[in-house]
Order: C-alpha cells, then sequence, then structure tokens
C-alpha cells in the first residue's frame, strides 16, 4: 500500500528497517534450525503487520512453516499434504504474479521455475495420489533456493531505509504560522513584541540583527522559505490559513451597490502569499477548504460570508489568468489540472446549492466557459434557493407553551355540564353550524367492522374479509 499521498511512490513495509529484514534473510539461510525458527516468527510478525505480503516474503513464509515442522510427531501422509498444500500455494504466488496473465507453463517458464516442478504442481492437483514425500522435500527444498536469488539475494543490493522528515513538515507549518501573524499584526499596526520577534527568527533559523529589522524583509524571507517548502512537497496544513486568524477575519465593506465585498486593504496583504499558492496549484484545494466552511454549520456567518469573498477574489485571479495579455499565465498541464478540478467544484456546490453561491456563482461559471443555457439554469437555481432561504426568514416569531393564553382553554366543572344540558335540551343539535346531529338509531351499524361505513362494501377491502 502507499504510505500516504506525501510520500508518492514508497511503499510502506512490515519490517522496522532494512536491518531487521537482513537479519531476517540471514538467519532463513544459514542452515540452523533454531535461527531459522526465530527467522519464522519474524515472518509471522510481518504477516501480522501487513497482512497482504509482498510474493517473495509470503511464499518464503509459506515454505519455511512447512519445512520446518517436526517430523517425528506428524504421521507421513500428512506431512504429504502439508507439503503438498505449501508447494501449490508457492507456485500459484510465484507464477501468477504478473501483471500480463497467461497460461501456467508460460508464467513459470519465464520466471525460470523448472518444468518438473510444474508438473508436480499438476500431479498435486489433478493426479489420483500425492507425490512422495521425498519429492515434495525436494520441491520445497529447490522453492526457498529459487527465492533466495530471485527475491532475496536482489532485494539485499538495493534495500534501503527512509526516513520521513516531520521536522520539514512542521517547519513548514511554523513558518506559514508566523507569516499569518506578522501579516495580520503589521496589517492592524500591533506592536510586535519581542519575544514574537525572536521565535520568528529562531523558526527561519536565520541571525537577524534585531535593531536592523525589517518587518516586510522578514516577511519575504519567511514566503521564500514556504515557496521553496512547496517546490518539494505541495502538501500543506492549511487550516493554519483557513482560520479567524488567517482569511476568514472579518474584514468587509460595501460597494456602490450596497453589496458586501472583501476590504481592499485586507485583501492586499495576502496576495503574495496566495500567489505562491496558485503558482504551485493550490489555488483549487484553497476554494475547496474555503467552500468547506460555508457547508459546515459549525461556523458564525460572518466566517461563511468571509468564505464566500475569498473564493470569488480567488476564481477573479484565475480568470485573468487565462486572459491572452496577462504577464502570468498558466502551462498547459496545471491549466488542465485547474478546469478539471473547477468542473468537478462546480459539480458539487449545484447539488447543494444555497444562499451564499451569490458571492462567487458568477466568476466561476466564467472560468468554466459554460453554455450560455447552463449559466441561465445555474442563476434560476441560486434564485429559487434565496426564495427559499427568505420565504424561512419571514416566518416570524416562534412561540413557546408558556406564551399560550392557556386560561382561555381552560374550562371548569360548571361550565362543563351547561355545556352538557345545553346540548340535550336542544334535541341533541350542535347549534354552532348546524351541521351535525346525534344519532339515535345505531342498528345500521349492526355487524359494520370498523373502518366500513354502512354504504360500503367490505369486499373493496380484501383484507376486511377476515374480519
Amino acid at each position: 500500500m502507499s504510505l500516504s499521498q506525501k510520500h508518492a511512490g514508497l511503499i510502506l513495509v512490515p519490517w522496522f528497517n532494512s536491518e531487521e529484514w537482513k537479519y531476517v534473510y540471514e538467519s532463513i539461510y544459514c542452515k540452523n534450525e533454531e535461527r531459522q525458527l526465530k527467522a519464522l516468527e519474524w515472518l509471522k510478525i510481518w504477516k501480522l503487520r501487513t497482512p497482504i505480503l509482498s510474493a517473495g516474503v509470503e511464499g518464503t513464509l509459506i515454505l519455511l512453516e512447512a519445512l520446518l515442522l517436526d517430523t517425528n510427531i506428524i504421521p507421513v501422509e500428512q506431512l504429504a499434504n502439508i507439503y503438498s498444500i505449501a508447494l501449490m500455494r508457492f507456485l500459484n504466488l510465484s507464477a501468477a504474479n504478473s501483471e500480463k496473465q497467461g497460461s501456467f507453463t508460460k508464467t513459470s517458464a519465464k520466471n525460470e521455475l523448472p518444468k518438473w516442478l510444474i508438473n508436480l504442481r499438476h500431479d498435486i492437483a489433478h493426479g489420483h495420489q500425492i507425490p512422495s514425500l521425498n519429492n515434495l522435500k525436494i520441491a520445497l527444498d529447490y522453492g526457498l533456493e529459487w527465492l533466495k536469488r530471485r527475491y532475496w539475494e536482489p532485494q539485499s543490493k538495493i534495500i534501503t531505509d527512509y526516513y520521513i522528515d516531520e521536522d520539514s513538515t512542521n517547519h513548514l507549518s511554523s513558518c506559514l504560522k508566523a507569516y499569518i501573524e506578522m501579516n495580520v499584526a503589521l496589517y492592524e499596526q500591533q506592536e510586535l513584541k519581542n519575544d514574537f520577534i525572536e521565535n520568528i527568527k529562531s523558526t527561519i533559523n536565520k541571525k537577524l540583527n534585531r535593531s536592523l529589522i525589517d518587518p516586510c524583509a522578514v516577511l519575504d524571507i519567511l514566503l521564500e522559505i514556504i515557496a521553496q517548502s512547496l517546490e518539494k512537497d505541495r502538501q500543506i496544513n492549511l487550516d493554519i490559513l483557513i482560520s479567524t486568524d488567517g482569511l476568514l477575519r472579518t474584514y468587509f465593506e460595501k460597494n456602490e451597490d450596497g453589496k458586501e465585498t472583501l476590504n481592499i486593504g485586507f485583501r492586499n496583504i495576502w496576495q503574495s502569499l496566495l500567489n505562491t499558492f496558485m503558482q504551485h496549484g493550490l489555488a483549487l484545494v484553497i476554494i475547496e477548504r474555503l467552500f468547506n466552511v460555508i457547508s459546515d454549520i459549525s461556523y458564525a456567518e460572518n466566517c461563511k460570508k468571509m468564505a464566500a469573498v475569498w473564493i470569488n477574489e480567488l476564481l477573479i485571479s484565475l480568470n485573468r489568468l487565462k486572459e491572452p495579455g496577462n504577464e502570468v499565465q498558466f502551462d498547459a498541464k496545471q491549466y488542465n489540472t485547474y478546469v478539471l478540478e473547477a468542473k468537478n467544484f462546480q459539480k458539487r456546490l449545484l447539488v447543494c446549492p444555497n444562499s451564499y453561491l451569490e458571492y462567487f456563482l458568477d466568476s466561476l461559471l466564467k472560468f468554466n466557459s459554460n453554455n450560455n443555457n447552463f449559466n441561465e439554469d445555474a442563476v434560476e437555481l441560486l434564485n429559487s434557493q434565496s426564495d427559499i432561504d427568505n420565504m424561512h426568514q419571514e416566518i416570524g416569531k416562534i412561540f413557546t407553551i408558556e406564551e399560550l393564553n392557556l386560561e382561555a382553554l381552560h374550562y371548569d366543572e360548571v361550565s362543563l355540564k351547561e355545556n352538557y344540558f345545553n346540548f340535550h335540551n336542544n334535541g341533541g343539535v350542535i347549534v354552532a353550524g348546524k351541521k351535525w346531529k346525534k344519532i339515535e338509531d345505531t342498528l345500521m351499524f349492526k355487524n359494520c367492522p370498523l373502518g366500513i361505513l354502512p354504504n360500503q362494501l367490505r369486499k373493496k377491502h380484501p383484507f376486511l374479509e377476515l374480519i
């Protein structure tokens, strides 16, 4: 399995390091039964750590487990059956482990397995008798030596340890956090404390004279470190950026139409950082994360609005990059990636529209170059969603039980008795509305099941025929 998306091309292995692997390799082929048993234990531990082992390790485990059985306590017939199953499993792994599947004989020949070994497998699978124990033992020994030539020896020459450098990831996060904190502090004209400056100095790992420090120069250094780190690894923790300490910090202003937009000054302080992310193909990743904020009920309304306007700003920047006269443009590979991601993002938000789409829908439709009919349908969908939201807002006050006038619903015992006598004195006719009267003769309901009126037939309802 892949180690992770952060480390593409690497394989997660069950051994701790190459020294452990080499110890097991040497123990398997040392001709010392005690060490071989120890190696078998290690192979079983690897199996527990990673149930799907490589064919070389799995085949070795199968053969070694069979060969190390105590032949003094196991009957010959049972031992032959065990050897036969082990040989079958080993050959299936060794001969069938190929991308292009062909006949078993052709694949075995290509993998340099002798014909007599294949014939032995055929006798086990299709013969009336299991081959002799001696022949099976020779076949298992040959298979173990074959694995040494084909797997263990070649791997021993190239196996190496790879240590994940978590410090580089933490260093990138620290630089990004320091950049965001300092960027916001400068914009809001906050006083930069000495401890804060010292922390930044330790983060960028440079000796800077405090008296000569230019805050803008420090920001440039941090941004350079972030850009260099992204060249090596595009994976970055964006939670620091997309938070109330970063992009979601509330800074609105109203345009000429009275619509809330992003404060221009606040927008400009993020230009360099966001351009760096866009150059490394992370624009749509940031947009997706911002849309997650809009869809998350745990965020406040102001945070959702900030996320929406930032999505619009990023899409406007992407649209500018498409313009022919722009100095900075997409390369072909990056453009194709953005187009695909933008189409998928468009599908996602149109499936679950909400009122925040009005902030950036036009910019998204423009970037995706949809046809006019599609754009009109999308806008109509947004308008219908806005109508639903407005209708919910016009419901008004929702009353509680405590606010009900329970006294108006209260009837004392005297009033109930008066209503009862008035009802009977009027001949059983309810005065209000004069539509209902009391039924005196109830014989019409004789033998009539519940749910069926006298003018109805029970045959019309087959289940009532059982009553």
